[in-house]
């Protein structure tokens, strides 16, 4: 490990209080006016340390990102240190303001245009990100993942920063100004990947720990965003829609290795098969 990576270790959190809660970390207020992202049992301490390392190095690089501090050990978790950005994640503002729903989404799809403007060389490749999680997915046969891949090989590279995890709530709005939250997914490649991610999650994503009503509601809520945003970003930047569907099988095939709903999985494997009905038949 290297010399600035050494962990910390928290003994209590007894004085900390918890701020909110993902499908993978806590958020915790600390000292000096900063927050603890604190991993759940059983995330493994390699990607932590490259979300780590790219918060280091994006933010060196975009000025509307928090600092990342160290990295700390809580019993058998891990977690980083992070800038506290005291404001309000976009998705509450939507929910809040409901009839500027679309001006929100909107803004959601400006923001990822200007950061698409950077070039950052990080660790993975979107292709190899994409690799990577397609073949931890227990959800595809091994044909499925080779005719995925196969199929991904004839997709554009790209060089642009691509945040891989670009939704509302990893958007924090301060004092007026917005912070993108949450890199652990960066990779560097097309910029239409990762806007296909990001129309893949509001088209399907489910929030984990959430009541079936607010779960019902949050989906149309986020298909109506979906919406507007994708047309947004193709008129902010010239992008046509067949340069971000032609992302979305990849993408929505690495989604399947992550922590869902069971509802949700379920929805993007006829999603998937049904794609790839489609390119046999052409």
């Amino acid at each position: 490990m290297k010399q600035n990576e050494e962990i910390k270790q928290v003994s209590d959190l007894s004085s900390l209080q918890m701020l909110g809660q993902g499908n993978t970390a806590e958020i915790y207020t600390y000292e000096n006016n900063r927050i603890l992202k604190l991993f759940r049992n059983g995330m493994p301490l390699p990607p932590i340390q490259s979300e780590y390392r790219m918060a280091r190095i994006i933010q060196c690089s975009l000025d509307f990102v928090p600092k990342a501090y160290e990295l700390v050990r809580y019993n058998e978790r891990y977690g980083i240190i992070y800038e506290q950005i005291k404001g309000t994640d976009l998705l509450e503002i939507m929910l809040r303001h409901p009839f500027q729903l679309d001006r929100y989404a909107r803004k959601l799809a400006q923001i990822h245009a200007d950061m698409h403007q950077t070039e950052i060389n990080v660790q993975y490749s979107v292709k190899e990100k994409l690799t990577r999680d397609i073949d931890g997915s227990e959800d595809l046969t091994a044909e499925e993942k080779s005719k995925i891949k196969l199929y991904m090989e004839q997709l554009p590279e790209g060089s642009r920063i691509c945040h891989f995890d670009y939704h509302p709530g990893n958007i924090m709005m301060r004092d007026g100004e917005p912070v993108v939250i949450d890199w652990m997914t960066a990779c560097t490649g097309d910029a239409a990947a990762d806007t296909a991610r990001t129309c893949i999650l509001l088209q399907f994503g489910e929030l984990m720990h959430a009541s079936p009503v607010m779960r019902f509601v949050m989906h149309f809520v986020e298909r109506r965003i979906g919406t507007v945003y994708e047309k947004e970003y193709r008129t902010i930047t010239g992008m046509t829609q067949a340069e971000i569907e032609q992302w979305k099988l990849p993408v929505a095939a690495a989604r399947l290795s992550e922590w869902l709903t069971e509802h949700e999985r379920q929805k993007l494997q006829k999603y998937i098969r049904e794609k790839l009905r489609i390119i046999a038949a052409a």
